[in-house]
């Protein structure tokens, strides 16, 4: 909301929340949500920017503990998304941070003789995004990130829009885990596919 609201400048936003999940439901109409139709797997919702702007400090301290769910309340198919897209500075940042100074990721002259063609955002600062859902959005706050696997189909190119998406595939309810399909997409075509397994606290 932060993002959208604040950077983007959205005066609303239009999302869906799966049947079922009663805590997530029960905290966005407290902000002020306005539900606005529903089918069979989700009710959507529309969130003006005034009643976030209005609720967001009395509810903002309850997010993580009502987004986290109970590990028998995860289900098949439940997903959540992101749209990203990676500036120069984040790329140089990110190399500072890792160590990681390939050229390929930093300068433009030794990027375009490559096969790449241009510098391409380093794959690691890439799949990270997924790991932002996980944390904020799906399972939520306080999930362990366990294990990943991602493979790398196609390059990342700096400014470019960037879709990342995980679905749950699996929830092995006796270990507290859930197992993600993640995939990151731009242009329409996957750059990025794998999983991911979490653990789910009580």
């Amino acid at each position: 909301y932060e993002a959208g609201f604040g950077c983007l400048n959205f005066k609303q936003s239009h999302y869906e929340v799966m049947k079922g999940n009663d805590k997530v439901h029960s905290f966005h109409l407290k902000m002020g949500a306005e539900k606005v139709s529903e089918d069979s797997t989700n009710i959507y919702y529309i969130f003006p920017k005034e009643k976030y702007e209005k609720n967001k400090v009395q509810y903002s301290r309850f997010l993580g503990w009502l987004i986290m769910l109970s590990i028998t309340e995860y289900k098949v198919g439940m997903y959540a998304e992101i749209v990203r897209s990676f500036s120069e500075s984040d790329v140089k940042l990110f190399s500072e941070l890792s160590g990681d100074t390939n050229p390929v990721h930093l300068n433009g002259n030794y990027a375009k003789n490559t096969i790449f063609g241009a510098r391409i955002v380093h794959g690691a600062l890439a799949s990270s995004i997924f790991s932002t859902i996980f944390a904020n959005l799906l399972p939520g706050a306080g999930c362990i990130y366990l294990k990943s696997e991602n493979k790398f189909l196609r390059p990342i190119y700096l400014n470019e829009k960037v879709i990342f998406k995980v679905e749950i595939i699996d929830v092995l309810q006796e270990k507290k885990r859930v197992i993600f399909k993640t995939v990151a997409v731009s242009n329409d075509q996957e750059c990025i596919v794998g999983m991911a397994e979490l653990y789910i606290p009580e």
